[in-house]
């Protein structure tokens, strides 16, 4: 074999190998979108689930506040769970000088922005969180009435639907981040029925 053929057969082996190097390149290239696509949609999915966890829990917390009209004791949720933002006592979210019950009460308009200045914050493990926005969007009178359905609970009143009462009509913003800054937001319409034992 003369020395011009193995010149020949090298330069075709590197042009081989530099194709291969490409074509490896670009395969890489394409796992690692890949898993990068399945770790936002992983992210995505969790950021959602936390937001709906924490719109779900915060109905718990909606129902304890207008029963009470205030805020729930120190101790009454985890300290290192539930975050009260705007609490009346000297945490004041939003700089209005009104507080969450007043708010939800109908006192005190609520101009709060979910993520930085939120009236809740759940922390989930792993630094996952829930931001909480209340604010009372309504409410509506209703009388009693001797009706076997409405009496009966079928509406969900409960007991006592005979003496009226108010609904309460309570928007939740929840807004679920994950450790890598992925987020979702739900909004739900919380009724709360006052005026009478059990109403939800």
């Amino acid at each position: 074999m003369s020395n011009k053929e193995n010149g020949s057969i090298l330069i075709t082996a590197l042009i081989f190998m530099l194709l291969l190097s490409f074509m490896l390149m670009a395969y890489l290239d394409m796992s690692s979108t890949g898993i990068k696509q399945m770790l936002y949609a992983e992210q995505a999915k969790q950021a959602f689930y936390i937001a709906d966890g924490g719109l779900n829990y915060t109905t718990h917390i909606v129902d304890r506040i207008l029963s009470e009209k205030s805020i729930p004791p120190a101790g009454a949720y985890p300290a290192n769970i539930v975050t009260f933002n705007d609490d009346g006592t000297g945490n004041d979210n939003d700089g209005d000088g009104k507080s969450l019950v007043e708010e939800l009460l109908g006192f005190a308009v609520p101009n709060d922005d979910v993520i930085n200045s939120p009236d809740i914050t759940i922390t989930v493990k792993n630094g996952n969180k829930a931001f909480i926005n209340l604010g009372k969007v309504g409410s509506v009178d209703f009388t009693g009435t001797t009706s076997g359905e409405f009496a009966s609970g079928y509406e969900g009143i409960g007991a006592g639907a005979a003496s009226g009462g108010v609904y309460y009509y309570i928007q939740i913003e929840s807004l679920g981040k994950t450790e890598l800054n992925a987020k979702s937001n739900v909004l739900g319409i919380y009724r709360k029925v006052l005026g009478i034992s059990g109403g939800k």
